[in-house]
C-alpha cells in the first residue's frame, strides 16, 4: 500500500505510476499496461497491482510515482467522422498518424498535461519525430481539417 500525505485518505486522488526496477538493481521490469491501482477505504490508501494474477510481484520493486493536480486537456465531447490510427505504438524514433480527414495540427502532452511537441498536420498521413521524447506515456491531440480533435496515447520506447 502506498503511504503518501496527497494519495491518503483521498479516493479521487490524481496520480501516475510506473515500475522502475528492483531494490538490487536487476531489470525487472513491468510493463505499464500490466499494472494497475485500487483505493481501500477501509485503511484510507492506494495500492498498486499487477495485472498478469498467475504471476507473484516481486518484492523490492520500486516504483515512480507522480502525484499532480487534475488537469483537462479538452471539454468538448464529439463525435468525429475521422477515424485517427497511430502506428508503431510504442514508438522509438517515430510514429506515423492517419486519417480519414486531413489532420492540421498534432500537439504532444506529458502525462502532466504540459505541451511538448507540436506538428502540422500533412495531409491524411502525418509522421512525426518522438526521438526526442523521454522513454514514458504521453498524450497525442490530433486536430482535423472539420475543427474536430482526438487524443491517443503513446508509449515512447
Amino acid at each position: 500500500m502506498l503511504n503518501h500525505s496527497s494519495l491518503n485518505d483521498n479516493p479521487n486522488a490524481t496520480f501516475v505510476f510506473s515500475n522502475y526496477y528492483n531494490l538490487n538493481g536487476s531489470a525487472t521490469i513491468i510493463e505499464p499496461g500490466m499494472l494497475g491501482s485500487w483505493y481501500d477505504s477501509g485503511i484510507g490508501r492506494w495500492g498498486i497491482y499487477y495485472e498478469n494474477t498467475t504471476t507473484v510481484m516481486d518484492e523490492g520493486l520500486s516504483f515512480d510515482i507522480i502525484v499532480a493536480d487534475q488537469e483537462i486537456l479538452g471539454n468538448e465531447d464529439f463525435t468525429s467522422e475521422a477515424n485517427i490510427v497511430m502506428f508503431p505504438n510504442p514508438a522509438v524514433e517515430t510514429t506515423t498518424i492517419t486519417s480519414t480527414q486531413e489532420i492540421t495540427s498534432i500537439t504532444v502532452f506529458n502525462i502532466l498535461g504540459q505541451e511538448v511537441a507540436t506538428f502540422k498536420g500533412k495531409g491524411n498521413n502525418t509522421q512525426i519525430d518522438v526521438s526526442n521524447l523521454t522513454t514514458g506515456n504521453y498524450l497525442v491531440k490530433v486536430a482535423d481539417e472539420n475543427g474536430n480533435a482526438k487524443t491517443l496515447k503513446l508509449i515512447k520506447q
